[in-house]
């Protein structure tokens, strides 16, 4: 999905996240705590699948599943991720010069802690990249493939946590 700008750069979704002109966002699954609050970003139990429907593009996911993107950029890419809140508010989660790779886990709160993206919470990211610009709306694993026609990944298998680098 191109929202603006040259139409030479496109969005494109896959089972590895979003790529845009070199700009790789994952999105990792973990295993959410029950006080769905995170210190340090937890190991990925592999990348969710990414998959266009309508003029939005739908990632899946369970009621106990939590997530953090992995940003990696091949050049310098000014990339902004705001989240839309249940009231309907944009918030600003990190903007930023990207050069090579980050990761963000959710929402800093004032505490230190943050506040993992899950299937409930938010209920959009809509990530910037110039004038190119991506909605990204959790869902669940039914409406994930009825809408986009894509199968749903397996349930979270703990045992397949990455043991060293953090994937992007």
């Amino acid at each position: 999905m191109n929202t603006g700008g040259s139409q030479a750069w496109r969005w494109q979704a896959g089972h590895t996240g979003l790529h845009l002109d070199g700009l790789r966002i994952s999105f990792q699954r973990f295993a959410l705590g029950a006080d769905q609050r995170l210190h340090r970003a937890p190991a990925s139990l592999g990348a969710l699948p990414v998959a266009k429907a309508d003029d939005v593009f739908l990632i899946p996911l369970a009621e106990d599943e939590g997530f953090w993107l992995g940003l990696e950029s091949e050049h310098t890419n000014p990339i902004a991720l705001e989240i839309r809140d249940h009231d309907g508010s944009w918030v600003t989660v990190a903007s930023r010069d990207l050069t090579a790779f980050s990761l963000v886990q959710g929402l800093t709160l004032p505490d230190g802690s943050v506040r993992p993206f899950s299937l409930h919470w938010p209920t959009r990211l809509r990530i910037r990249v110039g004038s190119h610009v991506a909605h990204v709306d959790p869902c669940d694993r039914v409406s994930y493939t009825s809408r986009t026609g894509e199968p749903a990944p397996p349930p979270l298998d703990p045992s397949s946590a990455f043991g060293g680098w953090r994937l992007p």
